[in-house]
């Protein structure tokens, strides 16, 4: 140590040395006498001027010997700043001023912004409102020849004129690949919709994905009759928000994402299309894989076209609704009456109305889950929450010990082909019996629904609800609020045979977040009890339990017979799917 310390005081020493001789040599004063300085004097000017330059020179070459990172390949490093850019992107502050984000990486090291300004398609992406509109000749020639993804999500005072001038005019629009526009505020100076039309009706020669999003105020905008003009070869992905397209029949084969929303919907709209164009759209996009419809309904005619139903290339289809009253009957129903949806496809109904707390309204709400063919692809298991319901037409052994609560955030798994209700109210109450329990071999139950079970008939009751699941071997349920359920399990029908979920083979019991063993559970316990036995006497036994570890120490667990044919295995709770 003492070696190295006195090396570094010897090379301090020569270097300042070094330099002590080089200042002098450089910065002598010049020749005596007031003149003679005076003409040195703008010679000193220039020496100070390049050290600082060559000082800026030296920090660099001392940030690229302290950081590892400076003396990376530049693939590298291109791909180092693709993982920056999305999640540290440019934004526009609050104050006006913008935060240039993963760029200011670019100015850490010349080696950095090398790499960076080398690698075109770290420029391809392009935030028109987070970028400072003097920075686009700059921006926009980085990324060479290469197709762009433009995006304008605008602000309260964003100047949407500055945005057309700069990010937006015809030389770039016509290389970009993607163009997503956000002018979802009010209208008012600098937002209207049609200030963006110069924009949408120049040539896309290279457009695959177009996202358009306005305001919703008199009624859905229209957009220019000659958008997309040219580019649906190319067109893979549309998505509109409280507008419509002049042409419908723009989209065509190429078409494997839509996206139909609006706001709300309140009446009938000039600008909205004919169901015959609509169910033109559908029959021409024979590659459709997702369609997405919140609050979009075409408009009736006196003579609809006849029923369609998806190509079963369709992968998922989602269908928010927020209609009131009348609406419902003469938009909703009218809808489900001319579309149909393949078996094969996963399929969403979200309702955000209350219109399911009335019996009127009921009628024709599951309309468009019960006309799915079971026969082709039967769903197997069942989630039951309190607003949600979801069917899986794949058993899903990784799902067992998954707590159901749990479960509720699955069902958007592109894995497998589900059907998912969910409403605004009591989903046990309003449509559970519509769907086909028939075919199920699993049942998973939330805590909250559960108690729901608990209500008289007929509102809830387990046999009551669920008499029509036969089929049924596994139940997935929490044991502290399933006295209901044991219950309904001992009861026989007219031949004395069990009435609820005769071939019942093993049940799950989860453990309940919030509650411990309850002081009343000596009944519950009792009746478990019972059900073990009189199902194993009538040749329907249960042969398997298995029980939330957490629940490992409660007494009833001891007094289950496990040398007969249940067997009791004790489980750590997983969430895995």
């Amino acid at each position: 140590m003492a070696g190295t310390e006195a090396d570094a005081e010897s090379y301090q020493q020569a270097a300042k040395d070094s330099w002590s001789v080089f200042i002098r040599a450089r910065f002598d004063a010049g020749p005596a006498g007031r003149s003679g300085r005076v003409a040195r004097l703008p010679q000193l000017e220039a020496e100070l001027e390049l050290m600082h330059e060559f000082f800026a020179i030296a920090k660099q070459n001392i940030n690229s010997c302290a950081s590892i990172a400076c003396g990376l390949p530049a693939e590298v490093l291109a791909i180092i700043f693709a993982f920056a850019q999305e999640s540290w992107p440019p934004k526009r502050l609050k104050s006006k001023q913008h935060d240039l984000g993963w760029i200011y990486a670019t100015h850490v090291c010349a080696s950095w912004r090398k790499a960076a300004l080398g690698t075109h398609t770290l420029w391809q992406k392009i935030d028109c409102i987070a970028l400072p509109a003097p920075m686009a000749t700059d921006i926009l020639t980085r990324s060479g020849r290469l197709p762009l993804q433009l995006y304008a999500d605008t602000e309260n005072d964003t100047k949407a004129a500055i945005v057309f001038k700069t990010w937006m005019s015809w030389p770039v629009v016509r290389r970009a690949s993607l163009l997503h526009i956000d002018d979802n505020f009010d209208y008012s100076s600098g937002h209207i919709p049609n200030l963006w039309f110069p924009i949408l009706e120049q040539s896309m020669p290279l457009m695959e994905d177009l996202s358009i999003t306005f305001a919703l105020e008199d009624g859905p905008e229209k957009l220019p009759d000659n958008l997309l003009a040219g580019a649906q070869p190319t067109l893979t992905n549309l998505y509109l928000q409280n507008c419509c397209l002049s042409n419908w029949g723009v989209l065509g084969g190429t078409l494997t994402k839509l996206s139909l929303h609006m706001d709300w919907l309140y009446d009938e709209y000039e600008s909205l299309p004919t169901m015959t164009e609509l169910r033109s759209v559908f029959t021409r996009s024979t590659s459709l894989e997702h369609i997405s419809v919140e609050n979009f309904y075409p408009k009736k005619e006196p003579n609809p076209p006849d029923p369609f139903t998806f190509y079963p290339t369709l992968t998922s289809l989602v269908f928010h609704f927020s209609l009131e009253g009348a609406m419902f009957e003469s938009h909703y129903r009218a809808f489900w009456t001319q579309f149909n949806v393949p078996a094969t496809t996963s399929f969403k109904l979200w309702a955000y109305a209350e219109v399911t707390e009335y019996d009127v309204a009921l009628d024709g709400f599951m309309d468009p889950v019960t006309r799915i063919n079971n026969t082709i692809l039967p769903a197997k298991e069942l989630l039951i929450g309190v607003l949600e319901l979801t069917l899986w037409c794949t058993e899903l052994p990784s799902a067992t010990l998954t707590p159901p609560h749990q479960l509720l955030y699955t069902g958007d798994s592109n894995h497998y082909t589900t059907r998912t209700i969910k409403g605004a109210t009591s989903a046990i109450k309003y449509h559970l019996s519509h769907l086909p329990l028939e075919s199920l071999v699993s049942i998973f139950v939330t805590p909250n629904a559960m108690m729901r079970f608990d209500n008289p008939e007929p509102d809830g009751g387990w046999l009551f609800k669920l008499s029509a699941a036969r089929a049924v071997r596994r139940i997935s349920v929490y044991y502290t609020p399933c006295q209901s359920l044991l219950d309904d399990l001992l009861k026989k029908d007219a031949n004395d045979g069990f009435a609820l979920f005769p071939l019942l083979d093993t049940m799950i019991f989860h453990h309940r977040p919030q509650a411990g063993k309850m002081e009343h559970q000596t009944s519950l316990d009792l009746v478990l009890l019972e059900l073990l036995s009189d199902r194993r006497e009538h040749g329907a036994g249960i042969r398997e339990l298995l029980v939330d570890r957490r629940m490992e120490s409660w007494f009833i667990w001891s007094k289950v017979d496990r040398e007969k044919l249940t067997k009791l295995t004790f489980f750590d709770s997983t969430f895995c799917l």
